[in-house]
């Protein structure tokens, strides 16, 4: 993080975002799109889906994956989905993930959403496509270094107390 910080201090980055003083702290990503439209913002921290949707809506938009260090450039999270255990619908839910992991729907996903596919072959063909080689990061050497957060090191409960106290004032 920016001013020293790092996973298990957050503080330095606080302070900097405090120091800032951004014109808004957005709930919904939708919300980025809105405030661009009218020009209320220049600038806006998204994962790279937002701006695959703005520049399809028509707005001059552009990515920039961000240093983190020497070893990592831009940042990518994880979204797990299970088959509760005992459930009466498994072979459905089952189903439903299976096609989910597929290669057409997670290309598809990954052309109107801008989501990165977790099915190599959809990535190989997110590759062919001019707008998602722009906006994201998709050769796997390059997705290697990208750095992943394990939210079980992170103190959510304070990080969260010391966002409120610091950058919610």
């Amino acid at each position: 993080m920016p001013r020293g910080g790092d996973l298990k201090n957050f503080m330095p980055g606080l302070e900097l975002i405090k120091q800032i003083d951004p014109f808004a702290y957005w709930k919904r990503g939708s919300a980025n799109v809105t405030h661009m439209e009218t020009g209320d913002i220049y600038a806006a921290i998204v994962h790279a889906g937002w701006c695959v949707r703005m520049k399809k809506a028509g707005l001059n938009v552009t990515m920039a994956h961000p240093k983190i260090n020497k070893d990592h450039t831009g940042t990518a999270s994880f979204t797990l989905m299970i088959v509760i255990n005992g459930t009466k619908v498994a072979k459905a839910a089952t189903a439903y993930l299976n096609e989910y992991i597929g290669e057409e729907y997670q290309f598809q996903l990954a052309k109107k959403t801008g989501v990165v596919s977790v099915n190599k072959n959809a990535i190989n063909r997110m590759q062919k496509e001019p707008l998602l080689q722009e906006m994201m990061i998709l050769d796997s050497k390059k997705m290697e270094r990208m750095l992943t957060i394990d939210f079980s090191q992170i103190n959510v409960s304070e990080v969260t107390d010391n966002w409120s106290r610091t950058v919610g004032n």
